[in-house]
C-alpha cells in the first residue's frame, strides 16, 4: 500500500504455507533491511495463506518489522489502513464516489452503514446524521475505526463487527433507520441483503457497486420491494480499464 498523502508505503508478503525458524529468520532480516534502506518503507507484515483459493490477503497476520498500519487521507479526513483492510486504490477518483455517496444520503436521525471499512464514509456521514451504525465484517478494519471513534470521543457512532445481512436484520428490527448507505465487496449486496433492505422502512438506499453486472443483478430484486432508482452516478475509478464504479440512489415509493 502506498500512501498518497504520505509517501509512505506498507508492504505485506503473502506465502503458502508455514516457514522454517531459518525462513522466517531470513525474511525477518530482510524486511528490516528493507526499511533501513529505502526510507519509505514503513512497515512489512506477512500473511500464511493456506486457503487454496485465490483470494490473496487471507490467513495468518504477524508484523515482521516496523509499522503495521499507514495513514491515508481521504475526504477530509486520516485513516489507518492495515494489511488486510479494504482501502481504494485511487484516493482522487475514490473521492468523487464517495462525493456522490454523501450528497445521495442526504441528512437525517439514523443512518445504517454496511461495509463500512476503516470508516471512510463513516465520520462524513457523522456530519450529517445523529446516528451512524457502521457495520465490517473485518475485525482490524472494525477495530480501527473503534480506536479513531474512541480518539476523537465521537458520539453517535457505533462501529460493529458482523456479517452485513447478520447485522442489518438486528438494527432494522430494533430501531427506526432512515437511510441505508452500502458498499459492498465485488460480489454486491445478494438477495438476502436486498431482501432485507427492501422489505425495511428505510426511504433511501445508497448503494455503491464495484460493478455494473452486479448493479444489475442487485437492482432488480431492490426494486421488487418498493424501492425505485431516481439518481446514478459513474465514475471512472480504475482509468485505462473497463471497469467503471456506481453510486445508485433508490427510493422508496
Amino acid at each position: 500500500r502506498l500512501s498518497q498523502a504520505t509517501g509512505q508505503i506498507l508492504m505485506t508478503w503473502v506465502v503458502t504455507g508455514e516457514l522454517s525458524d531459518p525462513q522466517q529468520g531470513a525474511i525477518e532480516r530482510a524486511a528490516g533491511a528493507l526499511i533501513e534502506e529505502t526510507g519509505t518503507v514503513v512497515g512489512v507484515s506477512l500473511v500464511v495463506n493456506e486457503s487454496g483459493g485465490n483470494v490473496i490477503l487471507r490467513g495468518k497476520l504477524s508484523s515482521l518489522a516496523g509499522s503495521s498500519v499507514v495513514v491515508e487521507s481521504m475526504c477530509g479526513y486520516d485513516h489507518r489502513v492495515g494489511p488486510l483492510s479494504f482501502f481504494q486504490i485511487n484516493p482522487v477518483s475514490a473521492s468523487a464516489l464517495f462525493a456522490c455517496a454523501l450528497k445521495a444520503a442526504g441528512e437525517g436521525g439514523t443512518c445504517l452503514e454496511l461495509f463500512s471499512g476503516v470508516g471512510v464514509l463513516t465520520l462524513p456521514l457523522a456530519d450529517q446524521f445523529e446516528r451512524v451504525v457502521a457495520v465490517e465484517v473485518v475485525e482490524e478494519a472494525a477495530r480501527s475505526l473503534e480506536l479513531r471513534l474512541a480518539d476523537e470521543g465521537r458520539e453517535g457512532v457505533v462501529s460493529r463487527c458482523g456479517d452485513a445481512a447478520d447485522v442489518a436484520r438486528d438494527v432494522l428490527a430494533s430501531e427506526s433507520v432512515d437511510v441505508i448507505v452500502a458498499d459492498p465487496p465485488r460480489r454486491g449486496l445478494g438477495e438476502e441483503l436486498c431482501e432485507l433492505m427492501g422489505g425495511s422502512l428505510v426511504k433511501r438506499v445508497v448503494l455503491l457497486s464495484c460493478d455494473a453486472t452486479t448493479l444489475a443483478k442487485d437492482l432488480p430484486h431492490l426494486m421488487e420491494a418498493g424501492l425505485r432508482v431516481t439518481s446514478v452516478w459513474g465514475i471512472d475509478q480504475f482509468p485505462r480499464t473497463a471497469h467503471v464504479e456506481t453510486v445508485t440512489l433508490l427510493e422508496r415509493v
